[in-house]
C-alpha cells in the first residue's frame, strides 16, 4: 500500500506531496522534492498527519491571511 497526501490551493499551487510508504524502515531513495515516510500499513495515521501538518503545510503558508485546510472523513483527521 502507498497513501499520498497532496495538498493544492484555489490558485494552482501545490505544496511538496508527502509519499506513505508500506514497511518499517526508509528506503534509500532520490525524493527530489517530494517528503517519503513509512507505517505499517502504508497509511496515514494522526502522528504522520501532524508531522505534515506542521513541517510541510504550516511552512508554506501566508499566515498574514486567512486560511482554510479541506480534510475528507479519514479517521487521521
Amino acid at each position: 500500500h502507498i497513501t499520498i497526501v497532496a495538498c493544492i490551493n484555489a490558485a494552482g499551487r501545490a505544496l511538496e506531496p508527502l509519499v506513505i510508504l508500506k514497511g518499517r524502515s526508509l528506503p534509500e531513495l532520490e525524493t527530489n522534492g517530494i517528503s517519503v515516510c513509512v507505517s505499517e500499513n502504508g497509511w496515514i495515521d494522526r502522528e504522520i498527519k501532524a508531522q505534515w501538518f506542521s513541517k510541510i503545510f504550516l511552512k508554506s503558508i501566508d499566515k498574514s491571511k486567512k486560511n482554510v485546510l479541506l480534510v475528507d472523513g479519514h479517521s487521521s483527521n
